[in-house]
């Protein structure tokens, strides 16, 4: 893709970016005013005429809020290339990790043959599973992670492969889009967070046998917290799927490209799609909000139209046939 491409495909990012996150906040703050009004009406604590302006106040604060927490989040992530990985317990590549000489010299060997700087490198010691993701503020200060089923499954030239593959985003500065997305991931999916984080702390402070009834509870009690989130990540959803799909094709190819060969990709993506299932701490750590980020991504499942990256069979189908990425 020559440079004006690019600087073309990042600003259609921007605009679709900043079109659904419009959307998303205002259908989230429909939904939000709609369960207001319809509590506020049942309990008969207000006049039709004050609907209105009740109406205004409870869409201006969920607005608000959504503002708040995406702003909020781009000052956290933006402090530098380590704060996602770290955010998600991954640790510093060390000398006692599995093939980490190995995984250093590929490293510096992509960032060599890229002209970039040599970004950081971190593991996630708590994923078995293959899988791996760029992150950074810009293509000059990212970094790499790998699972630690990648340094214990994956021989030199799949390693590579899935190193080149993630260099392919960092040169793209897909990180910087990404970046963009992870917060607006984040403001839109306040409210279910939000309902979930009250869920375990009714869980945590009631007794042994009280746990249940608590849990139901605040259940109840945070529904509509939970309608929102929903809606929130239905455009979550379908912003990372507009975005991630072709961007991985682009980046497979990539991989092909800097490493000038097809096998080690196809068995990487192999080996990925045969391994286990991501840890629970993986998935706790927010592998939501970085879904779009991984270089194989979430299984597929109901929301399998909104997936953030292709089938790997179709990704493998297109790297046997010699595809370019066009």
């Amino acid at each position: 893709m020559r440079f004006f491409e690019r600087q073309d495909d990042s600003r259609r990012n921007t605009l679709f970016l900043a079109v659904f996150m419009v959307l998303g906040s205002l259908a989230v703050a429909a939904a939000g005013t709609v369960i207001a009004l319809f509590l506020i009406a049942a309990h008969g604590a207000f006049s039709r005429d004050d609907f209105h302006d009740v109406a205004t106040i409870v869409a201006a604060g969920i607005l608000g809020i959504i503002a708040l927490v995406v702003i909020i989040e781009r000052i956290r992530l933006g402090r530098g290339a380590d704060t996602v990985p770290r955010a998600l317990g991954a640790v510093p590549l060390a000398t006692h990790h599995l093939n980490a000489a190995q995984l250093d010299n590929v490293v510096e060997e992509m960032a060599i043959a890229a002209m970039l700087p040599k970004p950081l490198v971190f593991v996630l010691e708590a994923e078995p599973g293959i899988d791996a993701f760029a992150a950074g503020l810009s293509p000059e200060a990212a970094s790499i992670t790998v699972s630690r089923g990648c340094l214990e499954k994956l021989d030199r030239d799949e390693l590579s492969a899935v190193i080149a593959h993630e260099f392919s985003h960092i040169v793209n500065n897909d990180v910087a889009v990404n970046l963009r997305l992870t917060c607006l991931t984040t403001g839109l999916s306040t409210f279910s967070s939000t309902a979930k984080s009250i869920i375990r702390l009714a869980l945590r402070i009631a007794p042994g046998q009280g746990k249940l009834p608590a849990a139901y509870f605040a259940a109840i009690m945070t529904s509509p917290l939970w309608f929102m989130g929903v809606v929130g990540s239905l455009f979550c959803r379908i912003m990372k799927a507009g975005i991630s799909r072709q961007r991985e094709y682009l980046a497979d190819a990539s991989a092909v490209q800097y490493t000038r060969q097809a096998n080690g990709l196809i068995g990487a993506l192999r080996k990925a799609k045969g391994a286990r299932r991501s840890s629970r701490a993986f998935r706790e750590s927010g592998r939501e909000l970085v879904s779009h980020m991984l270089f194989v991504g979430k299984r597929r499942g109901w929301f399998a139209p909104f997936a953030t990256h292709p089938r790997i069979d179709k990704r493998i189908e297109l790297v046997q046939s010699g595809f370019s990425g066009d």
